[in-house]
């Protein structure tokens, strides 16, 4: 068909009232990049992202221009603020350092620290305020929610694999204690793999932990015991450590790790059985003094034979006020020691395989009994 032909029939089907032109597509400016906007920010690896007390508005910029600087201009990201009210306008991040991360896995930590909800639309970013009770974490599709529970199990296999040599942490905030294990793993990752973590609620990052000392520990046993201190769990994701409020406590270990696991604590309980401390001599010594002086002498008698962890498990510290009164012993196996000073706390230990767990007893008169 020549030009002239094309010209006539487009005049006769405009013109002819049984006859309807089918639409025709036509590129448009500004058209969606294809799937929508959540692949484009899947697509796109931010090498270095580092907030502290950043607004809502700058943090969009800096993602805006992230994005749009991949895409090299054929593919640009558009953010919708529905926020009729301003909610948005003055929060703040207090601090979030995450690095090689997709810029879709930034904006899901940042959205809940904003207090904010995401939307993916075809041609837009929608966020807004979060309303009560409502899911932090909304807005990422359920085959990629499926994708990230997949990917959990193995991110904290590789996390365990690497050791932490000490922590020790007095009186610490959880931002400081974060970003000294973010630093240690650093420092113990021979692949440059790093280990960064995110906090919804950032006001819980000024919350402090009163004593966790931690000697040649899996960094997955370290974070764990550190987040537990303030109320937190981690959520093992691919690119950060989320910090999600604490649930119940889940058994999903096989059941031969659970026979290896029993074993191993079994064997670790006889160990301190055999190590004799020639004199213990403690009279108003508050738990955590009473458990350092115990490590000490534990370490003078085994050397690096054997690494004693204490880790007190007290969320509602009911453990804090007690203290252990003119408690002298001598020539007493470590593990029979342990025993005789919870029991003035009215306290209980639980042997894990990297450490020994204290937590309160169920009742204030209850004993853990006199060893055998």
């Amino acid at each position: 068909m020549n030009h002239r032909s094309a010209v006539l029939l487009a005049i006769l089907l405009q013109t002819s009232p049984g006859l309807a032109a089918e639409p025709v597509d036509a590129p448009t400016i500004g058209q969606a990049p294809s799937g929508g906007m959540e692949p484009l920010l899947t697509r796109v690896t931010i090498p270095n992202l580092d907030f502290k007390e950043t607004s809502f508005e700058d943090a969009l910029a800096f993602l805006r221009a992230k994005v749009n600087e991949a895409g090299e201009g054929t593919e640009k990201v558009n953010f919708v603020v529905e926020d009729s009210e301003g909610k948005l306008k003055d929060r703040q991040v207090t601090w979030l350092r995450l690095r090689n991360v997709s810029a879709r896995t930034a904006l899901r930590y940042l959205a809940p620290m904003y207090g904010a909800r995401i939307r993916y639309d075809a041609h837009a970013v929608v966020i807004s305020p979060l309303s009560g009770g409502e899911d932090t974490m909304a807005g990422a599709s359920g085959r990629q929610q499926r994708a990230d529970a997949a990917l959990e199990k193995v991110r904290e296999t590789q996390i365990s694999k690497v050791t932490i040599p000490t922590v020790d942490f007095n009186e610490a905030t959880l931002q400081d204690a974060l970003e000294y294990l973010s630093t240690r793993a650093d420092v113990a990752t021979k692949d440059g793999a790093k280990v960064d973590f995110a906090v919804a609620d950032q006001a819980a990052l000024s919350r402090q932990i009163k004593w966790l000392r931690l000697k040649n520990v899996p960094l997955s046993t370290a974070i764990r015991c550190t987040l537990r201190q303030c109320g937190f769990e981690p959520r093992y994701d691919e690119q950060a450590i989320a910090c999600v409020p604490l649930g119940p406590d889940v058994d999903n270990r096989t059941e031969q790790e659970r026979m290896l696991e029993e074993a191993a604590t079994r064997s670790r309980e006889a160990k301190l059985a055999q190590v004799v401390i020639p004199k213990v001599h403690l009279d108003d010594a508050s738990l955590e003094e009473a458990l350092t002086f115990l490590a000490n002498r534990i370490h003078e008698k085994a050397g690096d034979k054997l690494t004693v962890n204490f880790v007190i498990d007290d969320p509602g510290a009911a453990l804090a006020a007690r203290r252990i009164h003119n408690l002298q012993l001598r020539e007493i196996p470590a593990r029979d020691a342990l025993a005789y000073l919870l029991g003035q706390c009215s306290a209980t230990a639980r042997y894990d395989p990297h450490m020994i767990v204290i937590t309160p007893a169920k009742t204030a008169t209850t004993s853990i009994g006199t060893p055998e």
